[in-house]
């Protein structure tokens, strides 16, 4: 019943990625990507693949296995290369056409992993010259629906181009997006750290402690924009049962960096608008600092300084987790 098992039994003509679970209109099936590769094509430098080296490499086909009771199916990956075409007419029927895959799982398909990491060692090949793949993490991690690996420039803390992989409407999409430096951001872990040294997000983080629980930091994503490479992480309080409760977001943007406990805060604060104060974990705490706040902006207005009442009631919006009103 092992699905990786059928699916080499049924089409050993392709080498078969680790099958993971995936719930198809109320039904456990297996998917695994089918790979065809070889040593010999024109005019490529071969890499190392599972042991081999290969100059062709494909994601040519989706295998699918049903848990309950072992049924497989096999279908196209998209559009057919002439190799693959050529297996498919050896497999006499075994291969079903990529339209017919089951409409339920065609939005759960993603960038090919394997061949995601594959494309990456090329292109930090010299006469490529995008730079330095970041290897701190995987390179075929996924990033909510996107594969991503980011190259650095060489001699710098500057990401000079993402690659980024992703399956939408049945294909397969390679993006390459470069980078000039003043448009661009430094490398994740630079940028990780540069947060944390954040007022904000060092009191953030003293308060969450304080209350009994530890801060999380998520991984940072980095955002190709029309105005340069945009970069956010999120942090969470979790407590000691693992319930987690949103914290914090930090974003970057060229030379700007903001925080705050939600996007709003966070990209007012990047622009300039509001600063970024520290709010307490828990009722007890958010209750204190909400009256602290109160004072001041009822101080503030008393003696007619309204920028200070402007600072005091953004605070206690904060604290309050309170959303900002329409703009008139």
């Amino acid at each position: 019943m092992d699905p990786g098992e059928r699916l080499r039994a049924l089409a050993p003509f392709a080498e078969w990625s680790t099958a993971r679970p995936r719930m198809m209109n109320g039904n456990l099936v297996w998917v695994a990507e089918g790979y065809l590769h070889g040593a010999g094509f024109p005019g490529v430098a071969p890499i190392p693949w599972r042991g081999r080296s290969v100059s062709y490499l494909r994601a040519a086909f989706t295998g699918v296995v049903w848990a309950d009771g072992g049924r497989v199916r096999l279908f196209v990956r998209g559009t057919p290369d002439p190799v693959t075409e050529a297996w498919v007419t050896i497999a006499r029927g075994l291969v079903e056409p990529a339209s017919e895959l089951p409409m339920g799982l065609a939005d759960q398909l993603h960038y090919p992993g394997e061949l995601f990491s594959a494309q990456a060692r090329v292109l930090q090949r010299p006469h490529w010259n995008i730079g330095i793949a970041e290897t701190s993490e995987r390179p075929d991690s996924m990033v909510g629906p996107l594969r991503q690996m980011v190259y650095v420039q060489p001699n710098s803390q500057v990401v000079a181009a993402l690659l980024e992989g992703e399956h939408r409407a049945g294909v397969d999409h390679l993006r390459l997006t470069r980078f000039p430096e003043e448009s661009s951001l430094g490398r994740p872990a630079l940028l990780g750290e540069r947060w944390q040294r954040l007022p904000y997000v060092s009191q953030m983080a003293d308060s969450i402690r304080a209350s009994g629980a530890r801060l999380a930091l998520g991984r940072v994503h980095l955002v190709p924009t029309d105005a340069g490479l945009a970069a956010y992480q999120t942090g969470h309080a979790v407590d000691s049962l693992g319930r987690a409760t949103l914290a914090l977001v930090n974003l970057a943007l060229g030379t700007r960096m903001g925080t705050g406990p939600r996007i709003d805060a966070a990209w007012r604060n990047l622009r300039g608008e509001v600063a970024a104060l520290p709010v307490s974990v828990g009722a007890a705490g958010q209750l204190r600092e909400a009256r602290e706040w109160l004072l001041r902006a009822d101080s503030a207005f008393r003696r007619g300084d309204l920028a200070a009442f402007g600072r005091a009631f953004e605070a206690l919006r904060a604290i309050l987790d309170y959303p900002p009103g329409p703009s008139k």
